[in-house]
């Protein structure tokens, strides 16, 4: 049977979000404004060795509040659901790469992002492959007018409201689809929250940090360095698994092994000022390779700040089943 166009609606925009709050979790801290897992050693410009070069990166950046962003998200199987092709993952799989790009601020913690990418659909009629969100701490406020503009019985329903609001954390932590399960273990295990002092944080943890050599990245020369770190190693390291008990970062652990995770690598870009200018985070899973490179600019002490729309403006996931159940 044709769905109507109530519900076509409702899954393009939940569709959509599935991606874009994927997108933002792999940013979200979820556990406030501070940087933990402070590195320890004597932070140095112009530092001999890796360790103090990171640390040096650490040391500047903690000082900041706000910096701009893009970011590459590539993910495996995306790209077979909208049919599109990508680079090859595992034993074949397709992958899509999702980017996006903003303001991202870390203290207190904002983002106006815009996310593009064919995998935003996830092979729904009428999904937008581009979405404009704001988050406020754990908030995020998808824009979703593209979507809802196409369908007037969907609009209709929604009486006007254009904002779909969601808590990313708590979307996380009441995951109960594979894939929104995955979400939430990838969202742990990569670190790379809204505070770039934090993945550094993380390099830190590694055995051992070698620097690669000096490279060119968006015009700035920068020293390359890399690490790699074990789940475990990276969840004792990062503020979320800071944030867990022993039991449950065990939980944690036991999870991401079942999904084929037990390691990560980081690879950072330090400019000349000590300030970073590109991280990267690769792992592998049962599914496929998963990598998120984000590329920093524009440092400010200044606090970040986004107009969130007014709560007339706005409509719940909740509301979605309702409008999908009348259809």
């Amino acid at each position: 049977m044709r769905a109507s166009a109530g519900r076509r609606g409702a899954f393009a925009v939940a569709a959509a979000l599935s991606v874009v709050v994927g997108v933002a979790g792999c940013q979200s801290d979820g556990g406030g404004s501070k940087a933990t897992g402070k590195p320890k050693a004597k932070a140095a410009q112009g530092a001999a060795s890796p360790i103090d070069a990171v640390n040096a990166a650490y040391k500047k950046v903690s000082g900041y509040r706000s910096a701009k962003f893009r970011m590459d998200m590539t993910v495996p199987g995306a790209a077979a659901a909208t049919g599109t092709t990508g680079a090859a993952g595992t034993k074949g799989t397709a992958s899509s790469t999702i980017t996006s790009s903003g303001t991202l601020g870390w203290n207190p913690m904002v983002m106006d992002m815009t996310t593009q990418g064919a995998a935003l659909g996830m092979g729904v009629a009428g999904a937008p492959t581009t979405l404009h969100s704001l988050t406020t701490g754990t908030a995020m406020y998808t824009d979703m007018s593209g979507a809802i503009k196409n369908d007037p019985e969907f609009a209709k329903a929604l009486g006007g409201k254009s904002w779909l609001k969601t808590d990313v954390g708590a979307a996380a932590a009441g995951s109960g689809s594979d894939a929104e399960a995955d979400s939430a273990l990838v969202d742990n295990s990569l670190q790379s929250n809204e505070n770039p002092a934090q993945q550094l944080a993380t390099l830190v943890a590694a055995p051992q940090i070698s620097r690669v050599g000096l490279e060119t990245v968006d015009g700035v020369k920068a020293e390359h360095y890399k690490g790699h770190l074990t789940m475990d190693q990276a969840l004792k390291a990062g503020s979320n698994g800071k944030a867990l008990t022993a039991e449950q970062r065990e939980q944690v652990a036991d999870s991401m092994r079942k999904a084929g995770i037990t390691a990560e690598d980081i690879d950072v870009w330090i400019g000349a000022d000590s300030f970073p200018v590109r991280t990267d985070v690769k792992m592998a899973t049962a599914k496929g390779p998963v990598a998120v490179s984000e590329h920093l600019s524009g440092y400010s002490a200044k606090a970040a700040t986004v107009k969130v729309p007014a709560a007339g403006q706005t409509f719940t996931v909740q509301d979605l089943l309702k409008i999908a159940q009348n259809s």
